[in-house]
């Protein structure tokens, strides 16, 4: 098996040799020229790794030359890492005893170091004298600029790229709708060869079915090899948002049966492999508990796999057509600008796309590796002719073509994706924690000494992203990197390259060789024993398991150790020996909850870059010692509830860069020392809600780029001043107004020189800006173009705040003419306030203005827009053309009478909104203040794309039409008679009935329920769910359920009366046809309901009973005819009903023992 060359080792090594830290330990020691001499031999080594990487394969003298120089290189390694760690403790002791310590002999140690180098200059020229007679050739390989080059344009790369799958995203979506009455879950397997895109195709088929809302449940399981039905049920317990701990099979399906409540379910097992009919006929006896119509989406490779499912006709995914390879590929190689691709470039590209044989990521792959190559005929014309196309027919396989884009990767690139293996298949790879274990390995070196080893590996992932290495990456707020994965077959690769350099444990697997890196996945056999822990540079323990080894007792051998994760090992002591591991560089002890304190001893580990706390729940310190660790970059401490304090000797942490505190509750202080991490550019303070300490000292961090304090008491009501000097911000998702007569609280003109914010942010207590007019105009908020999210408030950023409408009250507070002045002066604030045009969302809280500014129009790329508790503003901008929006929400604005339009409305009429809400505007008429009300259907477009209405206003009479709604609400004083109007309006561009796609309808208390008819009622042909609240409204519109369609799924019922109902001017005592196909049926809030309608007793087709705050509900008897069917019964809030059927102690309990799934509490 092919060894993997650590090419970053031995670059890190030549780069720290050259450093002046060296240069200065080579001067006082008097090594220098020795130093020089094993750089010198190192990069002569270097030159010739590729080479030897290539020929090892076909010449086994090359092998060995390469395994031999890897244990040298190690062994250099350590060298400089011992090196390190003595001249620290030198530095230390000659603060306090003088220049050497008395108890070590300066010339004996001199001479022991200068014979340690010696040695492995040696072992180097041993290792240079056997490379001269391989026979092998000299490379140096240069990042080129496009490849590093991380563009704005580009940003699509990181998502799946899909061409040519509608067709089979629109069959499998029909399917999914098929009914099947004599089956609870139906089964659909897809089946294709790997890298055809069945998961690509899986997830779009899962999101289609989650915008059509085709069921009530979803659950997404990436099964792969490991096919155990506890995992699976576990994983589907986690894909429900549900902590399945280490629960039995038993426990984990009651607790699946809780969670789905008899609701209907699309399930996905993705990548199956199990060919045992046995073990899928067990899951299949777990996966009943849902609803009927339930469905269960499979992707395999194996039509075996579908046959073992007893499904012989599977779902065939063929590959893409000529045609729409090279559309992928000249997308993926080229993006929008094809403007540079020549007529031979064309020619050529069409023929690799076609020996790619309709594989999407094959072609991804080969796009990754020529979009750095877009002028390089030869390059194109070279990889046509090549011989991996014959490998790929022969092996009927995709893998030498992703063999030949991993080859291409730079040297330093093929090792940290190697390194990748450690992962089990379809994790999500947190983009920080591998680049620090990356970091641990020493595999990022940089040859730009200001390029900090983060800075290059952000770089490293970027381009495996583009390169198709990695895929599936999700974004944080300012639009960074978060995560990714790897696809299966990239794991394939990713393993066959490491070799035996890296283990990743499974059931079962055996071990070859010995390993370097091992990661345990699973609690079975985890155990340490087989290996050899003195060369073990990696060990990742990330399972609830408590045997890797009996006790910690294996600290003392691990020499070459560089990663360690012990998280979920449930440590109550790290042992003193901690620091016999000197070199290493990565330690997360996170979710040891048992652990209490750390050893002084940690102290020693002064080559640590990482450190991670999280969840360590009963941690109550951390020691002085900690600021000896003077290489620790990242420090991250969340969740640990008892810890009190830091120590001031945090402060000397010099190169600590990440800061993460969170969830610390109980941490009254941090020591003003902080002030002193002028490295520091990530500081993140969440939910410490007693934290208290001079927030002055954050303005010393004149390099922080992430500024991140959120329910923080020392940040609670105002910034610091001197804010503004950290002109290197990128990231203040929370910026506080404060009323401090002192003027020690910043004020909003700090944000000035923070030119460089992106993303988030929130400006709160503007009520309290002192001066608004030249405040808000140093700002500079136009000049701020990264900033995506945007949130002013006239008062406190707190969500409670809002929550309990406080704003409406400070707008109302007072009517005096220095509340008159505040509203002025408010409005020039809003004005200076001008946010750049590339702004996404929007959204204002409080404004006590009496018009809102012409600003808002300019946003052409805003996307949201949300402007709630604005009690005095009569005015709003045309917002018809903006070109983005799609969401529209306008929330207690009392003053608003209309919502002006441009005088010529035009063709362009809210082009991309889908989403509209307006609550609580109590005087709001409609849309166009001179508009006939008799006639303002035929004035007003129509929305072309809206889904979601929200309507909560009793004057609105002028509204347009809305052909396309999927849901509609209108609640507590709406009219029903003007939407009707607008409803019933069918315009000549559109042959679409009326509300024919609306699926949910909710009505609370609308004032004129019997403008419903007959007719309005037979246009919901595709209504599922129906919400009625109040006795005016079931009493009129039960008149008319018969003519609902039959696939009324859901109905939910809210009324004041004792008794109700249910459906009237039917024959007998049948349900109405629109009632047969009904699953789920609840009442809420029926405060005098004594007894259940009893026609319910009819509804066979019921599944789920809720019922919730009845206190005067006696009983269910008039439902027993329908209880034998039901399979969720939900009961809160009914006191009567809780002593009566309480499943422990009830007197009537019996009667609903056969239910599957029963809940009943008081709340």
């Amino acid at each position: 098996m092919a060894e993997q060359i650590p090419h970053g080792v031995a670059t890190s090594l030549i780069n720290k040799i050259a450093s002046l830290a060296f240069r200065e330990i080579g001067r006082i020691y008097g090594v220098m020229d020795d130093l020089e001499k094993l750089k010198d031999t190192l990069e002569s080594i270097r030159l010739v790794l590729s080479d030897a990487e290539l020929k090892q394969g076909q010449d086994a003298t090359v092998a060995h030359w390469i395994k031999r120089f890897k244990q040298v290189l190690y062994d250099a390694d350590d060298l400089l890492d011992d090196i390190f760690i003595k001249d620290l403790r030198r530095k230390r002791m000659s603060q306090v005893r003088g220049f050497f310590s008395k108890s070590v002999n300066p010339i004996l140690f001199r001479a022991k170091l200068a014979r340690k180098i010696e040695n492995i200059r040696k072992e180097f020229n041993n290792v240079a004298e056997e490379m001269s007679k391989l026979n092998l050739n000299q490379s140096s390989v240069i990042l080129k600029q496009d490849e590093c080059a991380w563009r704005e344009t580009s940003s699509s790369v990181l998502q799946s790229e899909i061409v040519g799958r509608e067709e089979n995203k629109s069959d499998i979506v029909n399917l999914l709708k098929q009914t099947h009455p004599n089956q609870n879950v139906s089964l659909i397997v897809v089946v294709g060869m790997g890298g055809l895109g069945k998961t690509a195709l899986a997830q779009l088929v899962y999101n289609a079915a989650k915008d059509q809302k085709l069921f009530q449940k979803y659950m997404w399981v990436c099964v792969s090899e490991d096919f155990k039905v506890k995992t699976v049920l576990k994983k589907m317990l986690e894909s429900l948002g549900k902590d399945a701990g280490g629960d039995s099979i038993e426990a984990l399906q009651q607790k699946l049966r809780e969670e789905l409540n008899g609701q209907n379910y699309m399930l996905v097992l993705d990548d199956v492999w199990n060919e045992d009919h046995s073990k899928w006929s067990d899951l299949r006896t777990h996966l009943m508990c849902g609803g009927q119509g339930s469905k269960l989406l499979v992707t395999t490779r194996s039509t075996l796999v579908s046959q073992a499912m007893g499904i012989d006709e599977p779902y065939v995914l063929r590959g893409l057509t000529d045609e729409q390879s090279w559309t992928l590929l000249k997308n993926l190689t080229f993006g929008e600008d094809s403007s540079r691709m020549s007529s031979e470039l064309q020619t050529i590209g069409e023929e690799i796309a076609k020996k790619c044989r309709g594989v999407p990521l094959a072609i991804k792959t080969v796009g990754g590796f020529l979009r750095i190559r877009v002028e390089e005929v030869d390059e194109w014309s070279s990889l046509l002719h090549g011989d991996i196309w014959r490998l790929c027919e022969e092996e009927n396989s995709i893998m030498p073509v992703l063999n030949l884009s991993y080859r291409n990767l730079l040297p330093e690139l093929r090792q940290c994706f190697a390194f990748c293996c450690l992962y089990p298949k379809d994790s999500v790879i947190k983009k920080d924690e591998l680049i620090e274990l990356w970091m641990a390995q020493g595999y990022l070196a940089s040859p730009i000494e200001t390029q900090s080893t983060k800075d290059v590996g952000n770089q490293y992932v970027k381009i495996l992203l583009m390169r198709s290495f990695f895929q599936d990456a999700s974004m944080d707020e300012n639009g960074h990197i978060r995560s990714f994965k790897m696809h299966d077959l990239m794991h394939d690769l990713a393993t066959l390259v490491a070799g035996n350099d890296c283990y990743l444990h499974m059931e079962g697997k055996r071990i070859v060789g010995r390993p370097m890196h091992v990661a345990f996945v699973t609690s079975t056999d985890c155990s340490l024993d087989v290996f050899d822990v003195s060369k073990l540079r990696t060990i990742i323990h990330c399972v609830f398991a408590t045997n890797l080894v009996a006790k910690l007792s294996f600290m003392g051998k691990l020499k070459c150790l560089r990663a360690l994760n012990l998280s979920f090992y449930f440590i109550t002591q790290l042992p003193k020996s901690i620091d016999k591991v000197k070199h290493l560089r990565y330690l997360d002890l996170s979710y040891s909850r048992n652990l209490r304190s750390l050893p002084e001893s940690i102290g020693n580990l002064v080559c640590l870059q990482t450190l991670k706390l999280k969840d360590c729940e009963s941690l109550l310190s951390l020691p002085e010692s900690i600021g000896n660790l003077v290489c620790l970059q990242t420090l991250e401490v969340k969740g640990c509830r008892s810890l009190l304090s830091f120590p001031e000797s945090i402060g000397n942490l010099v190169c600590l860069q990440t800061l993460k505190v969170n969830g610390c509750g109980s941490l009254v202080s941090l020591p003003e020392s902080v002030g002193n991490l002028i490295c520091l550019q990530s500081l993140i303070l969440n939910d410490c809600w007693s934290l208290v300490f001079p927030t002055k000292m954050i303005t010393k961090l004149i390099n922080l780029k992430k500024l991140h304090i959120e329910r923080c008491k020392a940040f609670e009501d105002s910034m610091p001043v001197g804010l503004g000097k950290l002109i290197s911000l990128q990231s203040l998702p929370r910026f506080v107004v404060g009323n401090n007569k002192e003027d020690t609280s910043g004020k909003l003109n700090e944000l000035k020189e923070l030119v460089d914010l992106r993303g988030k942010l929130t400006i709160g207590n503007l009520d309290l800006v002192k001066d608004a007019a030249s405040e808000s105009q140093e700002t500079n908020m136009r000049s701020k173009k990264h900033i995506q999210d945007l949130s002013l408030l006239w008062g406190p950023t707190s969500p409670d705040f809002w929550g309990l409408m406080s704003s409406m009250l400070w707008g109302r507070r007072s009517d005096s003419s220095e509340y008159e002045i505040r509203k002025s002066e408010s409005l020039v604030l809003l004005d200076n306030l001008c946010p750049h045009q590339n702004l996404r969302s929007l959204d204002v809280n409080g404004f006590p203005g009496v018009r809102f500014s012409d600003w808002l129009i300019s946003l052409i790329h805003v996307v949201r827009i949300s402007l709630s508790y604005l009690p005095n503003c009569k005015h709003l901008p045309p917002l018809e053309r903006l070109p983005c929006l799609r969401e529209l929400e306008l929330n207690y604005m009392e003053s608003l009478e209309w919502m002006d339009c441009y005088e010529n409305i035009g063709d362009v009429f809210f082009p991309s909104l889908e989403k509209l809400v307006i609550h609580g505007c109590e005087n709001l008429r409609g849309w166009e203040k001179n508009a006939n009300e008799t006639q303002n259907h035929l004035s007003l477009p129509p929305f072309p794309r809206l889904l979601y209405l929200q309507i909560d206003c009793p004057k609105l009479t002028c509204m347009p039409p809305f052909p396309h709604l999927v849901e509609l609400e209108l609640g507590w004083g709406s009219s029903v008679k003007p939407m009707l109007e607008r409803c019933m309006v069918k315009h000549d561009s559109s042959s679409i009935s009326p509300l024919s796609h609306l699926k949910r309808l909710r009505l609370s208390r609308v004032t004129d329920i019997e403008a419903m008819a007959e007719d309005w009622m037979k246009n919901l042909t595709s209504l599922q769910s129906l919400e009625l609240n109040g006795s005016s409204a079931i009493q009129i519109l039960s008149r008319y359920l018969q003519y609902l369609p039959s696939q009324l799924e859901n109905l939910e019922i809210s009324f004041d009366d004792e008794k109700l109902d249910l459906w009237k001017h039917t024959q007998g005592r049948d349900p109405p046809h629109a009632l047969s196909s009904l699953q789920t049926i609840c009442f809420s809030d029926c405060e005098n309901m004594k007894a259940i309608p009893e026609q319910i007793g009819n509804l066979q087709s019921l599944r789920l009973l809720k019922i919730a705050n009845c206190p005067k509900l006696e009983s269910l008897d008039e439902a027993d005819r329908c209880l034998p069917n039901i399979h969720t019964l939900q009961i809160y809030g009914c006191p009567i009903l809780k002593r009566k059927y309480d499943p422990e102690c009830g007197e009537d309990r019996a009667k609903i023992a056969h239910i599957p799934v029963i809940s009943i509490s008081w709340y």
